[in-house]
């Protein structure tokens, strides 16, 4: 039934309900194992990698990120100009 909701067109309250609720299950669930990921193997602090490691992660995904932004910025900016070609006037 409420797998049908979601599916429905209009739905957007759904979806967005549907989203909160598994991301809700997942935060729940790490939080109920913290300090451990894998029970009695691996902890946060065992599993970490090196500090190198994570600046160069979030240098990368920033360089990342800014390059997807601008890009999107300009994709946008084209496609939302009107269409001034004879084409559509013919």
């Amino acid at each position: 039934m409420a797998g049908g909701l979601v599916l429905a067109a209009g739905s957007t309250a759904a979806r967005i309900v549907a989203g909160l609720a598994v991301a809700g299950v997942l935060w729940g669930w790490a939080a109920a194992q913290y300090p451990d990921l894998v029970v009695g193997h691996a902890t946060v602090a065992s599993a970490a990698a090196p500090e190198a490691t994570l600046v160069a992660m979030l240098i990368a995904t920033g360089l990342g990120m800014a390059v997807i932004v601008l890009s999107m910025f300009v994709l946008f900016r084209l496609f939302s100009r009107p269409d001034t070609s004879d084409a559509h006037h013919s």
